[in-house]
Formats: structure tokens, C-alpha cells, sequence
């Protein structure tokens, strides 16, 4: 017997519903570093690069409300959460900050590891310089 909780006549209104009215899922759930990074890495997995801006084009549409406000001369949440995150991956040296505002995938091991493990786990492509950076290393050290 499969219990089936979504069915193609549901949309994210009636999955937040689903246990009267306890609202169980947000249908735009607030922002965090956590839902930011995915974006982050699908636009390094791409070209290795990204600018803060892309990523609050990309997660906008589907950010709550007040997240994309901003209150006087305030930051809005959304931007201030992408720059944090972006800044804690240039801490752990997964990036670099390049110019002209770009967050630049590293060459160092752990954001090596880093963009391994997520390349895996989505069933990705690693970005082409890093494909043919670790073809480098590998004819060097074998021949």
C-alpha cells in the first residue's frame, strides 16, 4: 500500500493545508543561509562565478514577501542573507572575491572537496577549469 501525499490536483496551497488547519509547509518560506546555497552552487556548477545579484534575481520569485523588503535605508533580508553566505564561503576558502563584484570558485582543496561533494550529490558536471585543473595535476604528477 503507498500513501500518497501529493497527487497532480495539489499545488503548495493544499500541501500547506494538509492537516486542517495547521499550516504544515510555508508556501514561501522565510530565507536562510541554508535555502540560499543551492542557488549559489547551481550558478558555480555552471561557470564558476557568481555575482550577489544573480542570486536575488534567481531566488526572488520565490522568496516570502518580507524578505525582499527593505525597511528605510536597510538592506533588504534577501540581500543581506546572500552576502552573508557568500562571505562565509569566501571564509571556509570555497571562494575568492574577484573583481567587478564576482565571488569566484577557488582553487584550493577544500573548495575542491566542496564542489566535488555537491557535484555528486546533485549529479552535476564540475565546472570546465576545474575538470581540466585536475586533468593538469594528474599528467603531472603521473608522467
Amino acid at each position: 500500500m503507498t500513501i500518497e501525499l501529493i497527487d497532480e490536483s495539489d499545488d503548495l496551497n493544499a500541501i500547506g493545508g494538509m492537516i486542517g488547519s495547521l499550516t504544515l509547509f510555508e508556501v514561501t518560506p522565510r530565507i536562510n543561509a541554508a535555502r540560499v546555497r543551492p542557488f549559489v552552487w547551481s550558478v558555480l556548477l555552471l561557470r564558476s562565478a557568481v555575482r550577489i545579484e544573480e542570486i536575488v534575481s534567481s531566488i526572488s520569485p520565490h522568496a516570502h514577501p518580507d524578505d525582499l523588503r527593505s525597511w528605510e535605508q536597510e538592506e533588504a533580508t534577501l540581500n543581506h542573507t546572500v552576502r552573508a553566505t557568500l562571505d562565509e564561503m569566501v571564509q571556509q576558502n570555497i571562494l575568492r572575491v574577484g573583481r567587478e563584484g564576482l565571488y569566484v570558485l577557488s582553487n584550493t582543496p577544500e573548495a575542491s572537496r566542496r564542489a566535488i561533494s555537491v557535484t555528486s550529490t546533485v549529479n552535476g558536471q564540475l565546472p570546465d577549469h576545474m575538470l581540466a585543473e585536475m586533468g593538469r595535476t594528474h599528467f603531472e604528477l603521473n608522467s
